[in-house]
């Protein structure tokens, strides 16, 4: 019986050590493959707004007049449009490129110093502005010619949250922005045609900020 003890104990102790070293290793396995060094900087490239003002479709409205300009260190895209009437529209485009050495991938989309003739709006009155839009944005990722073509994913619309957020939901986290990769960036604008506004017959502004990550960064919830 002293025997059978012995060996149970041995059993127990070999099990314990064998499961401490099992989670040892896999630990350490898991922080090591999430570690990484480099730098993460994602930044606007060629800007462009395109008014199209020889578009006048009764159906599908007019293109109003716009102008975009990229600032702040590349990270910010200002779009501007004039007399957003009901009925206009009007889109901006920028191409986004990773510039840093490690792949990224976007997090959310988020606008800024909303304002309307100058004036910057307060959360009330924005959320008043945008309930009168239709106001969109989709990324796509630009063929490469030189190397094996990048996935070309189709339009992501995003829609606005009670925070004036803007998010590309799903397939977007799941693929990296790769170093030196660009992708295509629109945000198109339609004012409601029923709709009355604070921004009509007025100049209507706001930033665009690209909020991304590191494509690998640990999942910190629990």
């Amino acid at each position: 019986m002293k025997k059978t003890y012995t060996l149970l104990s041995v059993l127990v102790l070999s099990l314990m050590v064998a499961g401490f070293s099992y989670a040892y290793w896999t630990d350490t396995l898991t922080v090591t493959g999430m570690a990484e060094t480099g730098e993460l900087s994602v930044i606007f490239e060629c800007d462009s707004a395109n008014p199209n003002p020889c578009i006048d479709n009764t159906q599908w409205g007019i293109y109003n007049t716009g102008t975009s300009e990229i600032i702040g260190n590349s990270k910010i895209l200002q779009v501007h449009f004039d007399n957003l009437y009901p009925g206009a529209y009007a889109d901006a485009s920028a191409c986004i490129m990773n510039n840093g050495t490690i792949p990224a991938k976007l997090k959310n989309i988020r606008l800024i110093n909303v304002a309307v003739d100058g004036y910057n709006l307060s959360d009330a009155e924005v959320n008043e502005l945008l309930d009168t839009l239709i106001l969109g944005a989709y990324i796509r990722f630009l063929p490469n010619f030189f190397d094996d073509p990048l996935p070309n994913l189709p339009g992501v619309l995003t829609l606005r949250d009670n925070d004036n957020y803007f998010y590309a939901p799903g397939m977007l986290e799941t693929v990296p922005l790769d170093v030196g990769d660009c992708v295509d960036f629109a945000l198109k604008i339609h004012l409601l045609p029923e709709s009355e506004n604070p921004s009509q017959e007025k100049s209507f502004s706001f930033d665009v900020v690209l909020e991304y990550e590191q494509f690998n960064a640990p999942n910190v919830n629990p």
